[in-house]
């Protein structure tokens, strides 16, 4: 019972916080990537009331699409912070971190640090990982389900994940890639050389050169010999001399 009151009360704080953000988005200011119409600002005033109330009432799914809806009209960075708290309300980490990472790109040192504990917290404990493929065809297989082709985004939670490069069905790279909370992890997948194993690709470095101890001991035996016969025939002409 008591893990069921601590969930409900931080579902309230978040709530709160969602509805108290809101308040800020009815005035001016923010960024957006095209200045919207007197229309749009107004329709995306509309939609983020109606966002308020699907709070109000627990519709998670309803309140997401009118906040959604909202940023179509008014593309307010802001708005992505929102819907991020919404899915964190939800239960979706994943969601609420994407959500988030997108602020996250386009605002300030100074804008992320008053960002809500909530999301703060999460930004940390989840990690991005990104996988570039140079041929767009390329498939990607992350923890063996197929996530796309060319190229991928994905949060994840923090771990070790398998991450492959298919072609025609085919695994022809793979790599165990580390994501770590609060950090993102890139892979830049070329396309392998023929004849290469998959998951190949790195060379072994060269062994050391061990002397032959037998070769050095003959070595040793042919130069002592031919000084001892050098020695031979020195004293052999001495004697006849």
């Amino acid at each position: 019972m008591a893990v069921t009151k601590e969930t409900n009360m931080k579902r309230r704080s978040h709530a709160a916080l969602i509805l108290g953000l809101l308040l800020g988005l009815c005035w001016p200011g923010g960024t957006s990537r095209a200045e919207p119409t007197t229309d749009d600002k107004a329709n995306a005033r509309r939609l983020m009331g109606v966002a308020k109330r699907f709070i109000q009432e627990k519709n998670h799914t309803k309140a997401i699409e009118a906040f959604t809806s909202a940023y179509n009209h008014w593309p307010r960075k802001e708005i992505q912070f929102n819907i991020a708290l919404v899915y964190l309300e939800k239960g979706d980490r994943i969601k609420a971190y994407e959500h988030l990472s997108r602020y996250w790109r386009v605002s300030t040192p100074e804008e992320r640090s008053r960002l809500p504990a909530p999301l703060l917290r999460l930004r940390n404990e989840l990690g991005t990982l990104r996988v570039r493929a140079s041929d767009p065809a390329m498939g990607i297989r992350v923890g063996g389900t197929d996530r796309g082709k060319g190229s991928v985004e994905l949060v994840m939670e923090p771990g070790v994940h398998k991450v492959e490069v298919v072609v025609d069905g085919e695994v022809v790279q793979e790599k165990s890639l580390r994501v770590m909370g609060g950090a993102e992890v890139l892979w830049e997948a070329e396309p392998p050389r023929p004849g290469t194993a998959p998951g190949a690709g790195a060379t072994e470095p060269p062994k050391p050169q061990v002397p032959d101890r037998r070769k050095l001991h003959l070595g040793y035996f042919v130069a002592a010999a031919s000084l001892a016969v050098a020695a031979f025939v020195r004293d052999h002409m001495k004697e006849k001399g």
